[in-house]
């Protein structure tokens, strides 16, 4: 290209996350560094979620860690949105409710689906209800949320009935 700006960075690392090329996107990361770029809020959106499709959850954590000592400036609601995708979407629930109770905003509704979705995949009743209930306490009249706690009940209850089958 001839005319690169942070805008086709972005587009490109997210294309090489979106596809589990999260080795790839961080070289890309880097190479728009070298070339003078600044990432800003979005750029780091892009970059985490390419982390949380591959799996990069130490690159994913330091590069998090980055946007406040490197960069300076506070990561934003999304920010965080994506590294609770990433430490949950692998299972360390504990990891990402610690960084939901360091936040400095209020976590939103997209922290608290984000953590259920994850609570869904892994059947963690005990997280997909506290998750749960702070959607319902935001009032918030989406169905997916019920139905999304319906399901971890429900993938409970069958796995005890075919353990009894056992």
């Amino acid at each position: 290209m001839r005319n690169l700006n942070l805008v086709t960075w972005k587009t490109m690392i997210s294309c090489y996350g979106v596809h589990g090329k999260g080795v790839e996107a961080l070289s890309l990361f880097d190479k728009m560094k070298d070339f003078g770029f600044k990432p800003n809020s979005v750029t780091f959106i892009a970059i985490l979620a390419s982390y949380s499709h591959s799996g990069l959850i130490d690159q994913g954590k330091k590069v998090f860690e980055s946007i406040r000592s490197s960069y300076g400036f506070d990561p934003s609601v999304e920010n965080y949105v994506c590294l609770v995708d990433l430490l949950s979407r692998f299972g360390c629930f504990k990891e990402a409710l610690d960084l939901i109770y360091t936040m400095k905003q209020v976590p939103s509704a997209s922290v608290w689906g984000t953590l259920l979705a994850s609570s869904l995949v892994h059947k963690n009743i005990e997280i997909g209800e506290m998750a749960a209930r702070h959607l319902f306490e935001m009032k918030l009249s989406n169905a997916s949320n019920y139905i999304a706690l319906c399901s971890i009940y429900d993938s409970e209850v069958c796995g005890m009935m075919l353990q009894g089958l056992d």
